[in-house]
């Protein structure tokens, strides 16, 4: 009962400062949770697979570029277990996205993400079968499917059993239903995996689009197996030139690495680090504020800490009473800050860009809870140890110790947050400059009011008139047709060209493609208009040229394809086809007249809704079996960069919390710095200065502080920056005008948000202020 008498007491003296100290911690420690959530999960990817001992991903190092990456040709798995011991078993997969329907119910269709894999893959990788065929995916044409995926296609029904097509042609047998893997494992993302494919074209060297993962024996010495794989005869061919150098190395790696060091994951582990970073900078300037909210306490503290240690309290015991305070007021804090994370991440649950719940972390939440309670309560105990130090007569006079009044921490520790804050502003303000600059990018080419539609069998056997047809619409100027669009362009090919393998994109083309959508020939020529008397012709792009040195003699080179072998006629300039991440990869334009599995159209921005109902009707006047199926190209670049517009936007909202908790700070100061200067105050008012000039006085300090911070967040905001922009290929720059805005804001928001503490103090009658002390 005397620990609860004193908790409450306590919370009784300065409830103005503990209400603030209160906000400031359960606001911080809200966003804290979040941000350790999300982290936690990054950092432990893919820790759900049981089997990941002793199981690697071999990609392959392109030395002249330092760029690695996951895509090999399908033979090699069989290739390097039969040559390597030390390997016991392979798994090949390959990416199967596409357009599915119930064979039940084709005019419905759905997109699912699927992986086509090796009957070995689940041996490879953890996965809870709930439902059908235990050891699945070892016959031809089969498919599982997750728990989520088989609810959206079936319902209620039983999914076992039942087909899907693919294409509306291709059909796979439901054999399986597993439950949804977590959120931070590779494979999170896929509605399900079917078996291997069977085409023609699978078993080509010369197609690089597979994965290809290896289990390694027990005890098998990564570093031999490395070696031992850059050595064998096939490898010899692709990783070395015709003078014997090499080009290229494979290497392997770990499962437990595939989501920050493969291009098979999507981890990014700078924003990570940098959330780590901000997560605790927020973290430190809570406790900054807490700590400085503790000594603004000490003059209301002061007197109650005397009375009772002249009541016979030992120093002990008022380390143990305070220490209940500390321990009291961080767990209401850290109580509140859960709340304000469960309603935050339930509020947008996509946040992440993949779901996270508290339920389910419980673990981790206990072990933050801990450490906070720890730390929050040994910060609490060093206001108490100046008390301590204090004689309970000369408190009770009044006569607090300068030492007390004028602490350090009351300069350096405010300067620590105004950095952090000036930092985290600039961070923010090139964020936002950063994606302005990756949505206005010149792609070297056209996407706006792109319309681009999925055509079926029976469109491309018609497909002339079908355009035709369209362009009768004055609302449609111009079509083309392609197998991929800019942001998908998914065939790669490996090719022996003059003695040497090189590898490249493979992007089929119309005749029409090129100029439709603006790329711009800079030598040779554009295909011809006549498709039949350029088909099966090559354009490369300026990359290709320059990295396998073709400058001299490009146009009219010969260039082996599927079963045939056309000319180089003509070099388009580079232009952003694929992610602004990377450079620009060697891509070849390869003109067909089959894979026309794309119809680009132009169209009006005017009159959109009536444009796409006459698309609609003229689509199913041609096709009656399928739906159609379309999307505007600028929507899907856009997709490209969604997950850094939502990391980006992380690291804004941190960054706008920790200011918030600067600005709680600088207030906090204020209140710190009136409570010691009440008889200043009264008796300066008292020899008539002004309101004006006091609060002047009062501010003085804080705005030293800020520009102090400013310096020397210089250095930290170019480094900082410099850093995050290096995971782009196309990036902004750090202009000189984020430095002196991001420090101007924290000068004027924080005058703005402390002025009105000060004016109170300032224009309080100068009697009280001398009754008071």
């Amino acid at each position: 009962m005397n620990i609860l008498k004193t908790i409450k007491s306590n919370l009784r003296v300065s409830k103005r400062i503990k209400a603030f100290n209160l906000l400031g911690l359960s606001i911080s420690f809200g966003v804290f949770i979040i941000l350790a959530l999300y982290i936690y999960n990054e950092y432990t990817f893919d820790s759900n697979n049981q089997k990941s001992e002793n199981i690697y991903l071999i990609e392959i190092n392109n030395l002249n570029q330092g760029r690695k990456h996951p895509f090999l040709p399908n033979p090699l798995g069989d290739y390097v277990e039969d040559q390597l011991g030390d390997i016991k078993s392979h798994c090949t997969i390959k990416s199967w996205d596409g357009m599915y329907s119930k064979k039940s119910d084709i005019e419905n269709t759905f997109d699912l993400s699927l992986f086509s894999v090796d009957s070995t893959f689940t041996s490879f990788f953890t996965f809870n079968i709930i439902r059908g065929n235990k050891t699945p995916l070892y016959g031809k044409d089969k498919i599982i499917l997750s728990q989520s995926a088989a609810t959206r296609i079936f319902g209620d029904e039983d999914p076992i059993g039942k087909q899907i097509l693919k294409n509306y042609r291709e059909p796979l047998t439901v054999e399986a239903v597993y439950e949804d893997l977590p959120v931070n494992s590779s494979f999170y993302a896929q509605d399900g995996f079917c078996s291997f494919i069977t085409y023609n074209w699978v078993n080509e060297w010369s197609e690089w689009s597979f994965f290809s993962f290896v289990k390694l024996a027990d005890g098998a010495n990564v570093d031999a197996v490395n070696a031992k794989l850059n050595q064998l005869d096939k490898m010899q061919d692709n990783c070395y030139d015709d003078d014997g150098e090499q080009i290229r190395q494979l290497s392997l790696t770990p499962l437990s690495d595939l989501h920050f060091k493969s291009a098979f994951g999507n981890g990014n582990i700078k924003l990570v680090n940098t959330l780590l970073i901000v997560s605790i900078l927020l973290l430190v300037m809570a406790f900054v504020n807490y700590l400085n909210f503790s000594f603004a306490d000490l003059p209301k503290r002061i007197k109650n800490v005397s009375l009772r240690k002249i009541s016979g309290g030992s120093r002990n015991e008022i380390y143990l009473y305070d220490s209940f305070v500390a321990g009291f007021i961080i767990t209401v804090a850290f109580i509140i800050g859960l709340g304000i994370a469960q309603n935050i991440l339930h509020l947008y649950p996509d946040l992440f860009g993949y779901e996270i719940k508290m339920s389910s972390n419980f673990s981790l939440l206990l072990v933050l809870y801990l450490l906070l309670f720890v730390f929050g309560v040994a910060l609490y105990l060093l206001s108490t140890g100046v008390l301590n130090r204090v004689e309970p007569i000369k408190a009770l006079k009044g006569m607090v110790p300068l030492s007390i009044k004028r602490g350090t921490s009351k300069q350096i520790l405010p300067v620590m947050q105004y950095v952090v804050a000036i930092t985290l502003l600039a961070g923010v303000l090139l964020i936002y400059k950063q994606l302005d600059f990756i949505k206005n990018y010149d792609l070297g080419f056209e996407k706006e009011n792109i319309l681009v539609l999925r055509t079926t069998g029976d469109i491309t056997k018609s497909e002339d008139t079908f355009a035709d047809e369209l362009l009768k619409n004055p609302n449609i100027s111009d079509y083309a047709y392609s197998q991929f669009v800019p942001g998908e362009v998914g065939m790669g090919w490996g090719r022996s060209i003059d003695g040497k393998i090189v590898n490249y994109k493979a992007w089929p083309v119309d005749e029409r493609y090129l100029n439709f959508m603006g790329f711009e020939i800079v030598n040779g020529r554009s295909f011809l208009s006549n498709i039949k008397s350029d088909e099966n012709n090559f354009i490369f792009n300026e990359a290709a040229v320059t990295k396998f040195g073709w400058q001299e003699n490009i146009i009219g080179k010969k260039m082996p394809g599927f079963d045939f072998e056309g000319d180089v006629v003509g070099v388009v300039k580079d232009m952003k086809y694929a992610s602004l991440y990377e450079e620009v990869q060697p891509m070849c334009f390869w003109l067909t007249s089959t894979r026309h599995n794309c119809l680009s159209l132009k169209v009006s921005g005017n009159n959109l809704a009536q444009t796409i109902n006459y698309i609609e009707e003229t689509y199913s006047k041609f096709e009656k079996r399928f739906p159609i199926n379309y999307f505007f190209l600028d929507e899907s670049l856009n997709k490209q960069y969604l997950q850094s517009e939502k990391q980006g936007r992380l690291i804004i909202y941190a960054s706008i919390i920790a200011l918030f908790i600067a600005l709680i700070g600088s207030l906090g100061m204020v209140i710190y710095s009136c409570e010691y200067r009440v008889k200043e105050i009264g008796v300066r008012k008292a020899n008539g200065a002004r309101a004006i000039e006091i609060v002047k006085l009062l501010n003085k300090s804080i705005i030293t502080q800020v520009l102090i911070a400013f310096v020397l967040a210089l250095p930290l905001i170019y480094y900082a920056l410099s850093k995050w922009l290096e995971s782009f290929a196309f990036k902004t720059e750090v202009s000189w005008w984020i430095y002196l805005l991001s420090g101007f804001m924290v000068l004027v928001i924080t005058i703005a948000s402390i002025s009105w503490q000060s004016w109170r103090a300032a224009t309080r009658n100068p009697i009280e202020a001398l009754r008071y002390e």
